[in-house]
């Protein structure tokens, strides 16, 4: 609970105890006003006995709250029963649970609290009606200032929820997970706020893309007008209700849509309302945009932060490839260096024998000679010793160790992602099934990253902005095919010759810088590839996911 709510809570608890303290006292007030001395002992003990029952409820919900409001009427009713209610002061204890109902320690306030002095107060006045209008009045403000606390600790709630979420680091990895804990929140409030669904959308540079939902989503339209309005910044209010709405094929005409700017990014909120909720639906609750706003907007700035970040690394990526070369031609060399010195460790080991077996005087040179060899010898062995240190394949820092198990779902997602950095519009050629789940792929995510960025950061640089993206699946592959138009066929079929070279040294020869990275990690992925021009002059690059059945 959030630290205001924790200090209400404890006042109200203390106020709670001063009421009953107060009560007493007016109690006290009365027995020297209208009681005889004789009364003094029934006095005390109802008192004691008013007390300890408080003290055996106090601070217990539900049922309990309710006893304690009844066992104040309880006493109050016992101190006025030979007063007469024309009293000021008798009035005035009567109305004093009214006037503490806004520091009720209980969640809930009961009707009891109004009910149980207007029925005394009609019977005893039945001439006069007019005695229920403060009552009227004071049930009026109470219940304003009732919404407006459950506004505040509404809202506290959502920033606690949120604080607690983002504590979490792996929770910052999966940002769509928060709407699991706030769509609980919502839903304690099926009649006003219930909430089926949220889904974020990010309108930036004038184009309008999906960022996440509290369900996987991976297809859905949305009115062009609307959508015009809103990539032009030209929306009249910061709220719409039943925009044009489809996800996943269905349609949801019932929905709430809430618009955020964050500088030169608008985060665009659909709000589907539950099956309970009569306001939202019916669009009769016109402050809801200003209960939501706050929440939306700080949710808004973790997923833009979200989102720089994971750009951030994949430009990290992008600036890494000059190092990896690096790395790879260090690996070419060592490979180079290790064939050639070992004839010479073979040649060196021959003349060892044929000295040995030589019947030529070598008495004059035999010192030096064993000096050099031996020296020779060191040599050798510390360079094939560094070359098999730098080729082992668990001291490359750009290797696959690992391969996991992921569904489809996070096979789109990280696609999506990825390319989203590069290009503006994401609306692939689609034909995945989700709803089947019976088979897993088998990929690393940091290699799989690591080709998608690569090979997309090249579409970018030599493509002619006629970026394409099919994702098909078979009985045995989910396929992913990548293609772009060609404005140098020279290279294009230079890149094609690569993917189908089984020759390392071949490949590095041509340096095709990038390229060896993207064969080297779908190959330690056990990942099938392959590069072709097609009739239409595109570029295309096809990786195959094998289907591994549950």
């Amino acid at each position: 609970m959030a630290t205001y709510l924790q200090f209400d809570q404890q006042a109200k608890n203390f106020i709670s105890v001063l009421y009953r303290v107060l009560i007493v006292l007016y109690g006290t007030f009365f027995f020297y006003q209208f009681r005889t001395k004789e009364d003094f002992g029934s006095y005390v003990v109802v008192t004691l006995i008013y007390l300890l029952f408080f003290a055996s409820i106090k601070g217990l919900e539900g049922i309990f709250s309710i006893g304690r409001l009844i066992l104040d009427y309880i006493f109050i009713f016992w101190t006025l029963r030979n007063v007469e209610l024309n009293n000021l002061f008798a009035v005035a204890l009567l109305f004093l649970p009214i006037l503490n109902s806004n520091n009720h320690s209980s969640k809930k306030s009961s009707e009891l609290l109004y009910v149980i002095p207007v029925v005394v107060l009609i019977w005893y006045r039945k001439e006069s009606w007019l005695i229920l209008v403060p009552f009227l009045v004071f049930l009026i403000i109470n219940t304003l200032s009732s919404l407006r606390f459950k506004h505040i600790v509404f809202n506290e709630n959502l920033n606690t929820i949120l604080d607690n979420f983002f504590i979490d680091e792996k929770s910052f990895y999966r940002p769509y997970k928060v709407y699991d804990k706030i769509l609980v929140e919502f839903n304690k409030y099926p009649r006003f706020l219930g909430i089926k669904q949220i889904i974020c959308f990010k309108i930036q540079n004038k184009n309008i893309s999906l960022v996440n939902g509290s369900f996987f989503i991976y297809q859905f339209k949305l009115d062009p007008q609307f959508v015009s309005k809103l990539t032009h910044q030209k929306i009249d209010k910061g709220y719409r209700f039943d925009s044009y709405l489809q996800l996943n094929g269905v349609s949801y005409p019932h929905n709430y849509c809430f618009n955020c700017k964050l500088n030169d990014v608008m985060y665009c909120y659909f709000v589907i309302p539950g099956a309970q909720n009569f306001l939202l639906k019916r669009k009769l609750l016109w402050s809801f945009h200003e209960l939501i706003a706050p929440f939306f907007v700080r949710v808004s700035k973790i997923f833009e932060a979200y989102s720089i970040r994971k750009n951030n690394e994949i430009e990290s990526i992008v600036e890494m490839e000059s190092k990896i070369n690096y790395v790879q031609n260090a690996k070419t060399t060592m490979h180079f260096i290790r064939n050639k010195l070992g004839p010479i460790n073979h040649y060196l080991a021959m003349v060892a024998d044929y000295e040995s077996d030589s019947e030529i005087d070598k008495l004059s040179l035999e010192a030096i000679i064993k000096d050099e060899r031996s020296k020779l010898k060191a040599s050798v062995d510390s360079i094939l010793d560094r070359a098999h240190l730098v080729l082992n394949r668990a001291n490359n820092p750009f290797l696959v160790h690992e391969l996991n198990r992921h569904n489809l779902r996070k096979l789109y997602t990280e696609i999506k992602r990825v390319w989203e950095t590069f290009f503006p519009v994401f609306d692939p050629e689609l034909t995945w099934n989700f709803d089947q789940e019976d088979y897993f792929m088998l990929f690393n995510d940091v290699g799989l990253e690591f080709v998608l960025v690569n090979w997309l950061n090249n579409m970018k640089k030599y493509g002619k902005r006629t970026e394409n993206l099919s994702l098909i699946e078979d009985e045995n592959f989910i396929i992913v095919d990548f293609s772009n138009s060609i404005f140098d066929y020279l290279g294009a079929d230079e890149v094609v010759k690569t993917f189908q070279s089984t020759d390392r040294i071949e490949i590095m020869q041509k340096r095709t810088f990038g390229l060896i990275e993207i064969i080297d990690f779908l190959r330690q992925m056990n990942i099938q590839y392959s590069a072709r021009i097609s009739e239409n002059n595109r570029l295309h690059l096809i990786i195959k996911f094998t289907k591994h059945r549950n």
